[in-house]
């Protein structure tokens, strides 16, 4: 049997007032003595059909006793023997990088990059339920906010609350990003088809962004990437100032404009096998479609999702043995008829 696990383990105090039943026995026991005594000798007694023998009512209470505890424990719903929750599906293993740097709040695409690209990840995971996905957010340095999975609920929750502040630090480092996605994100290293799907306006203030990829590359994952933005004029990133008010960015007293860089973003998709680059723009698209126009013959498959633990509940068991002994107690002390 495997270590045992309690469902309601605050019951388990109850345990404690165990003693005091015990306490009460006694004094109830030694009460009755005190009161046969003043009836006569104990031999007498016994003649005359009253027990004072004490092992029987000891014997009834350590049946009480043991059947409490019993009780006790069940009321905490001991369990065990856990079995891995399992899903399985014939898929791909799909890393979503997202970019949440403060350019990313740009509304050169409606309602702005950031919420665009949350859009069009939500829709892509409509046709998508057969894959498994993970969501690493980026800025000044990357972090895992959902772990592969086939739970799209729970990954779609993990994307709703995704902001600026996901991330402690701020500023646009693409290759940390995805030198995380290679190496850490599907760390089961499986032999399994896995693909980077990179949204990002592209402005990286980092130099190992290529580096990263081509490593991906070796790595056999594929990285699509997803440029949003505009490529021209560009646009200004709203921010409130101290004052409260809706601003925009400034450094050294000039207000920042941020552009799409279509150029590095292609780069990082050559480097890794059957890689691609698409230009999002300022324009509406389907995620789904571009994914599906280059992988759609793409290798898939078993996927198996282990999820948490399910322990059996045992309950049961310890009902079963305090009913047996509390029906073995109502046996001990009876006189048997002649």
């Amino acid at each position: 049997m495997s270590r045992i696990d309690f469902a309601e383990p605050i019951y388990l105090n109850l345990i404690w007032l165990l003693p005091l039943a015990l306490l009460f026995h006694i004094y109830c026991f030694r009460k009755k003595d005190r009161e046969l005594s003043k009836f006569g000798d104990p031999r007498l007694l016994e003649k005359t059909g009253f027990r004072v023998d004490a092992r029987p009512r000891w014997t009834k209470a350590a049946l009480i006793t043991a059947a409490s505890l019993l009780l006790i424990i069940s009321l905490a719903r001991p369990r065990w023997d856990p079995e891995p929750l399992k899903a399985e599906a014939n898929g791909r293993d799909i890393v979503f990088v997202l970019d949440v740097s403060r350019s990313m709040l740009a509304r050169d695409v409606q309602p702005n990059r950031l919420e665009k690209a949350k859009l069009i990840i939500s829709e892509f995971l409509q046709s998508h339920a057969q894959d498994r996905v993970a969501l690493l957010a980026f800025a000044g340095s990357p972090v895992l906010v959902c772990p592969p999975t086939l739970d799209q609920g729970f990954f779609r929750l993990a994307l709703e609350d995704l902001g600026v502040k996901s991330v402690p630090r701020g500023g646009t480092r693409i290759g940390d990003a995805l030198r995380m996605a290679a190496t850490e994100v599907f760390s089961d290293h499986l032999d399994r088809p896995e693909d980077i799907i990179l949204i990002t306006d592209g402005e990286d203030r980092g130099h190992s962004a290529a580096d990263a990829a081509a490593r991906a590359g070796k790595a056999g994952m594929r990285l699509i990437a997803v440029g949003l933005g505009d490529t021209g004029e560009g646009e200004r990133i709203p921010i409130v100032n101290k004052q409260g008010e809706p601003a925009f960015l400034e450094y050294r007293g000039r207000q920042v404009w941020t552009r799409m860089n279509p150029i590095l973003l292609s780069k990082l998709a050559r480097e890794t096998p059957d890689g691609r680059f698409f230009d999002g723009g300022a324009k509406d698209f389907s995620l789904d479609r571009v994914y599906r126009s280059t992988y759609e013959s793409g290798e898939k498959s078993k996927i198996v999702f282990r999820g948490p633990r399910k322990f059996q509940d045992k309950f049961q068991i310890f009902i079963l043995a305090a009913a047996v002994l509390l029906v073995f107690e109502t046996f001990i002390g009876r006189k048997k008829s002649s």
